[in-house]
């Protein structure tokens, strides 16, 4: 899947792929001979580099080819670390706090990764999201998936 996200502030345009099932990820051609493929995670490329890391919180996140890794300095750690997500969600919940990953980012997550599934149930068709009016502007027959009716008994 291709997502397309428009320029925003000073972040200009950005264009997502997403590989999953049986399609994998391609090798990125910094990636030394030597490493093996990209299995589970994510190869992010922008015009300055490239970074690897693998799944549930970017573990590993390390600059491809090594030369660059090297040369890199790490920033301080200025943002909280959390190991375990559900178990900072119940701490939040205790303490009166927002959890690391709250609806905030939750949320617009969750939106994209079922933007992906909508795709795929539509044939694979383009389908243009208009967030803030949640629905699609060129597919009515997406729509339509949006808010389905609850079944008898059941209301919100």
């Amino acid at each position: 899947m291709t997502f397309e996200f428009p320029a925003k502030g000073d972040r200009g345009p950005v264009t997502l792929h997403w590989y999953s099932g049986t399609e994998r990820i391609p090798r990125p051609p910094e990636l030394e001979p030597e490493r093996s493929d990209i299995e589970i995670g994510a190869a992010v490329i922008g015009d300055k580099g490239t970074i690897t890391y693998g799944s549930h919180g970017a573990s590993g996140a390390r600059l491809i080819p090594e030369t660059k890794m090297k040369a890199y300095k790490r920033p301080e750690k200025t943002l909280p670390r959390v190991k375990e997500h559900h178990q900072d969600w119940l701490n939040a919940i205790r303490a009166g706090r927002k959890a690391g990953s709250d609806f905030s980012y939750g949320g617009p997550l969750t939106e994209l990764a079922l933007l992906g599934i909508m795709s795929t149930k539509m044939g694979g068709m383009k389908l243009e999201w208009d967030a803030a009016k949640m629905k699609f502007m060129n597919c009515p027959q997406a729509n339509r998936h949006l808010n389905p009716p609850y079944r008898s008994g059941w209301k919100l």
